[in-house]
Protein backbone atom coordinates (compact mmCIF):
# COMPACT_ATOMS: atom_id res chain seq x y z
CA UNK A 1 0.00 0.00 0.00
CA UNK A 2 2.34 2.77 1.20
CA UNK A 3 5.21 1.04 2.02
CA UNK A 4 8.55 2.57 4.17
CA UNK A 5 10.48 -0.81 4.67
CA UNK A 6 13.13 1.88 5.79
CA UNK A 7 11.50 3.17 8.71
CA UNK A 8 11.31 1.02 12.27
CA UNK A 9 7.91 -0.22 13.15
CA UNK A 10 6.29 1.88 15.70
CA UNK A 11 8.48 4.87 14.74
CA UNK A 12 6.65 7.96 14.86
CA UNK A 13 7.79 9.90 12.22
CA UNK A 14 4.28 12.24 11.71
CA UNK A 15 2.62 15.23 13.19
CA UNK A 16 -1.19 15.59 11.81
CA UNK A 17 -2.92 18.55 13.73
CA UNK A 18 -6.02 19.63 13.82
CA UNK A 19 -6.07 22.24 10.90
CA UNK A 20 -4.87 19.51 8.98
CA UNK A 21 -1.25 20.09 8.38
CA UNK A 22 1.19 17.33 7.81
CA UNK A 23 4.85 17.58 9.34
CA UNK A 24 7.18 15.18 8.09
CA UNK A 25 10.04 14.97 10.61
CA UNK A 26 13.91 14.14 9.10
CA UNK A 27 14.73 10.93 11.44
CA UNK A 28 16.19 9.05 8.67
CA UNK A 29 15.19 8.24 4.94
CA UNK A 30 12.09 10.20 4.74
CA UNK A 31 12.00 10.05 1.18
CA UNK A 32 9.36 6.84 0.98
CA UNK A 33 7.11 8.76 3.44
CA UNK A 34 7.47 12.14 1.86
CA UNK A 35 6.34 10.24 -2.14
CA UNK A 36 3.50 8.52 0.45
CA UNK A 37 2.29 11.82 1.50
CA UNK A 38 2.22 13.32 -1.87
CA UNK A 39 -0.53 10.34 -2.81
CA UNK A 40 -2.78 12.08 -0.52
CA UNK A 41 -1.54 15.49 0.55
CA UNK A 42 -0.60 19.28 -0.91
CA UNK A 43 3.03 19.31 -0.22
CA UNK A 44 3.23 23.33 0.98
CA UNK A 45 7.36 23.52 1.47
CA UNK A 46 10.44 21.73 2.12
CA UNK A 47 13.24 22.81 3.93
CA UNK A 48 14.67 20.98 7.11
CA UNK A 49 10.71 19.68 7.85
CA UNK A 50 8.20 18.25 5.23
CA UNK A 51 4.83 20.69 5.44
CA UNK A 52 1.96 19.14 3.85
CA UNK A 53 -1.97 19.88 3.84
CA UNK A 54 -4.73 17.65 3.67
CA UNK A 55 -7.65 18.73 2.03
CA UNK A 56 -10.57 17.36 0.66
CA UNK A 57 -9.23 17.98 -3.23
CA UNK A 58 -6.08 15.86 -2.01
CA UNK A 59 -7.68 12.92 -0.31
CA UNK A 60 -10.10 12.90 -3.41
CA UNK A 61 -6.87 12.59 -5.80
CA UNK A 62 -5.77 9.66 -3.39
CA UNK A 63 -8.77 7.97 -3.76
CA UNK A 64 -8.74 8.40 -7.34
CA UNK A 65 -5.46 6.78 -7.58
CA UNK A 66 -6.40 3.64 -6.11
CA UNK A 67 -5.82 4.70 -2.27
CA UNK A 68 -8.44 3.37 0.30
CA UNK A 69 -9.95 5.71 3.03
CA UNK A 70 -9.21 2.67 5.67
CA UNK A 71 -5.28 2.40 4.21
CA UNK A 72 -5.10 6.20 4.68
CA UNK A 73 -6.33 6.16 8.37
CA UNK A 74 -4.13 2.96 8.93
CA UNK A 75 -1.09 4.67 7.66
CA UNK A 76 -1.19 7.96 9.36
CA UNK A 77 -1.99 5.78 13.10
CA UNK A 78 1.50 4.03 12.18
CA UNK A 79 3.71 6.85 11.77
CA UNK A 80 2.28 9.78 13.67
CA UNK A 81 3.60 11.06 16.99
CA UNK A 82 -0.19 11.00 18.46
CA UNK A 83 -3.44 9.92 17.86
CA UNK A 84 -5.27 11.60 14.77
CA UNK A 85 -6.94 14.23 15.63
CA UNK A 86 -10.93 13.40 15.60
CA UNK A 87 -11.89 16.07 13.60
CA UNK A 88 -9.29 15.17 11.07
CA UNK A 89 -10.80 11.95 11.26
CA UNK A 90 -14.11 12.98 10.42
CA UNK A 91 -13.31 15.08 7.91
CA UNK A 92 -11.54 12.15 5.97
CA UNK A 93 -14.62 10.12 6.10
CA UNK A 94 -16.70 12.86 5.47
CA UNK A 95 -14.64 13.93 2.14
CA UNK A 96 -14.35 10.61 0.76
CA UNK A 97 -18.38 10.13 0.86
CA UNK A 98 -18.78 13.25 -1.29
CA UNK A 99 -15.93 11.58 -3.44
CA UNK A 100 -18.08 8.94 -3.91
CA UNK A 101 -17.47 6.18 -1.10
CA UNK A 102 -20.01 4.03 -0.40
CA UNK A 103 -19.77 1.44 2.26
CA UNK A 104 -20.30 -2.29 2.41
CA UNK A 105 -21.52 -4.25 5.58
CA UNK A 106 -22.50 -7.57 4.44
CA UNK A 107 -24.97 -7.13 1.64
CA UNK A 108 -26.02 -4.08 2.87
CA UNK A 109 -24.56 -0.79 0.68
CA UNK A 110 -24.67 3.15 2.16
CA UNK A 111 -23.85 6.31 1.56
CA UNK A 112 -25.38 10.06 2.87
CA UNK A 113 -25.25 10.78 -1.05
CA UNK A 114 -28.14 9.02 -2.87
CA UNK A 115 -27.01 10.42 -5.72
CA UNK A 116 -23.65 7.57 -5.32
CA UNK A 117 -26.09 4.81 -4.71
CA UNK A 118 -28.38 5.65 -7.82
CA UNK A 119 -24.89 5.21 -9.92
CA UNK A 120 -24.55 2.12 -9.30
CA UNK A 121 -28.02 1.03 -9.65
CA UNK A 122 -27.80 2.17 -13.50
CA UNK A 123 -25.34 -0.63 -13.68
CA UNK A 124 -27.31 -3.47 -14.98
CA UNK A 125 -25.21 -6.40 -13.16
CA UNK A 126 -25.32 -4.30 -9.52
CA UNK A 127 -29.13 -3.72 -10.16
CA UNK A 128 -29.91 -7.02 -11.25
CA UNK A 129 -28.79 -8.31 -7.70
CA UNK A 130 -31.01 -5.46 -5.64
CA UNK A 131 -32.90 -7.36 -3.01
CA UNK A 132 -34.09 -4.18 -1.48
CA UNK A 133 -33.61 -0.05 -1.22
CA UNK A 134 -35.36 0.36 2.96
CA UNK A 135 -34.19 3.99 2.66
CA UNK A 136 -33.45 6.12 -0.18
CA UNK A 137 -29.10 6.19 1.29
CA UNK A 138 -29.61 2.02 1.56
CA UNK A 139 -29.76 -0.70 -0.70
CA UNK A 140 -29.49 -4.84 0.41
CA UNK A 141 -28.12 -6.76 -2.62
CA UNK A 142 -28.95 -10.54 -3.12
CA UNK A 143 -25.82 -12.94 -2.73
CA UNK A 144 -24.13 -13.92 -5.39
CA UNK A 145 -22.13 -10.86 -6.17
CA UNK A 146 -18.75 -11.17 -5.11
CA UNK A 147 -17.30 -7.84 -3.73
CA UNK A 148 -14.58 -7.87 -6.27
CA UNK A 149 -16.56 -7.71 -8.93
CA UNK A 150 -18.64 -5.18 -6.94
CA UNK A 151 -15.43 -3.03 -6.45
CA UNK A 152 -14.19 -3.23 -9.86
CA UNK A 153 -18.11 -2.00 -11.26
CA UNK A 154 -17.86 0.69 -9.10
CA UNK A 155 -14.70 1.58 -9.44
CA UNK A 156 -15.64 1.95 -13.89
CA UNK A 157 -18.61 4.19 -12.16
CA UNK A 158 -16.08 6.17 -10.62
CA UNK A 159 -17.08 5.03 -6.88
CA UNK A 160 -15.09 3.35 -4.49
CA UNK A 161 -16.83 0.23 -2.37
CA UNK A 162 -15.18 0.53 1.51
CA UNK A 163 -15.72 -1.50 4.51
CA UNK A 164 -16.59 0.65 7.54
Amino acid sequence: MLPAQSFRAGSSHLVVNPNFDVVLLPEGDEFELAHALDRFCVRKKHEVLYHYSLTEESLRRGLRDGLRVTEILNWLSRYTRAPIPQNVVFSIHEWAERAGIVWLEGHTLRTRHVESLDRLLSIERISSHLAERPSPDCVVLKPGLPASELRALARDAGLCIERP
